[in-house]
């Protein structure tokens, strides 16, 4: 499957625009409404980073200071790194891992629990 990246023309672009902030949106509410079920409101870790990747002339480069480790409402934070980086950013595959690790519950927190932090992990429920 091409991406979407390389080879769109002008009128695809209002289109993968709004596919991009329609996916945008979805994982802000997912995060909003894990943290609000919990009552927290840091950072989810992901065990595996994602990867953002760049296209430059149409071949892929892999950057290896552009690993997401976590997100969260403001945004995705690369591995070391303070301050987010947009969700509109990102690259359209990344966006969708990202969605997918939180829909899943493949992520985990600190939570300070009587003054002591505790890795907390969301059970994935059976369908």
């Amino acid at each position: 499957m091409p991406s979407a990246e390389i080879g769109y023309n002008i009128k695809n672009k209002k289109n993968i625009d709004f596919i991009k902030s329609h996916l945008v949106s979805k994982i802000k509410k997912l995060i909003k409404a894990k943290q609000d079920y919990i009552n927290f409101y840091g950072f989810f870790y992901f065990d595996n980073k994602c990867v953002d990747v760049m296209y430059n002339n149409g071949e892929l480069s892999y950057i290896d200071n552009k690993k997401i480790n976590r997100v969260s409402h403001d945004g995705a934070f690369l591995e070391y790194y303070f301050f987010p980086l947009d969700f509109k950013k990102l690259n359209g595959k990344t966006l969708i891992e990202i969605y997918s690790k939180l829909n899943n519950n493949k992520f985990y927190l600190y939570k300070n629990v009587s003054n002591m932090n505790h890795k907390i992990r969301f059970k994935n429920e059976k369908k």
